[in-house]
């Protein structure tokens, strides 16, 4: 039997056609991307970029025709402006033999596996291509488009550029030197600063070589006056010395900021005080004849004291 060209591709086609295009429109087609709230494109090394890959569900036997990313600025007085797009569409066909039967690989758009925006300006009218964006709110949005005419798209995702860094006025304590003895004096030392609102400040107690021994933690809020007994996350006494407090302030963008260390001492010893009258008895009546008496002192560990008192009582009042 003899076939023309047209009669073989019409059979062709007949046999290949149902198999084509069977329950393929039925199948699912979404697109998901899941974004960090803020990045900080300073060029510190810390979430300089944010990462802009999505998860896409094609469908069985399906390819990408076309991928649109768009950032728009939020800004009252360019919102909804492009400040930077990036689209890529099919490479090629099969050409139309491949196309009509299905013959050959279907070619389709790919996405980098790390598509990364850093801040910068691209296909925008508001700036040049490289420049750096202001610090604010932007909207994210991806929309694809498969190889059977079917779009998705993601839904608007608020992404806000921050450059700047937790504001920290400084750092106080109300003693240099601390005694935690349960004496009831200057058994605690309390640190206060002074600070923006932020996601997150830690409060740390530190040795001298910079090993963390206690901290705490507030978050959304301003720093907060931390207290400290002395002791470690352990609950366990440190041994006298030289500590460091240090104040660290972060935000959602990766900006942070840390305070300059503030020293304390904890000496848990008691100082021994010595009095030396310059005689045991005197005449204060006026008459200019030892009216006073000079009381010489002596206190070891002279150099941790950090206040005084001195009181004269009558014999019977005092301690035996």
């Amino acid at each position: 039997m003899r076939f023309t060209a047209g009669a073989l591709v019409l059979a062709l086609l007949a046999l290949a056609a149902p198999a084509y295009g069977a329950g393929a429109s039925d199948e699912p087609f979404a697109i998901t991307i899941e974004l960090e709230q803020a990045f900080s494109p300073n060029g510190d090394g810390v979430q300089d970029l944010v990462v802009l890959n999505p998860t896409i569900n094609l469908g069985l036997g399906r390819v990408l025709k076309s991928v649109l990313v768009e950032i728009y600025s939020a800004f009252s007085l360019h919102v909804g402006t492009i400040v930077w797009q990036l689209a890529a569409e099919q490479p090629a066909a099969r050409g139309p033999i491949g196309d009509l039967l299905g013959i050959g690989e279907e070619p389709s758009v790919s996405i980098p596996d790390n598509l990364t925006w850093d801040g910068t300006y691209l296909g925008s009218v508001l700036a040049a291509d490289g420049e750096s964006v202001p610090d604010g709110p932007y909207i994210v949005q991806f929309v694809v488009t498969d190889d059977l005419g079917r779009t998705a798209r993601t839904a608007p995702i608020t992404l806000f550029v921050d450059r700047v860094a937790p504001e920290l006025d400084g750092v106080t304590s109300d003693r240099t030197v601390f005694s935690p003895n349960g004496d009831g004096v200057g058994d605690t030392v309390t640190f206060t600063a002074t600070g923006s609102v932020e996601s997150r400040w830690e409060a740390r107690i530190e040795s001298d070589a910079g090993e963390l021994l206690v901290s705490s933690l507030v978050e959304d809020a301003r720093p907060v006056p931390f207290v400290w007994d002395g002791r470690d996350s352990a609950g366990g006494l440190v041994d006298d010395g030289s500590y460091r407090f240090v104040l660290i302030g972060s935000d959602p963008a990766g900006n942070a900021t840390t305070s300059d260390p503030l020293t304390i001492v904890l000496s848990s010893a008691g100082g021994d005080v010595a009095l030396s009258p310059a005689f045991s008895a005197f005449s204060p009546n006026g008459d200019g004849v030892n009216d006073l008496v000079e009381i010489g002192v002596e206190v070891s560990n002279a150099s941790e004291v950090v206040g005084w008192r001195f009181a004269v009582r009558e014999a019977a009042s005092v301690d035996s």
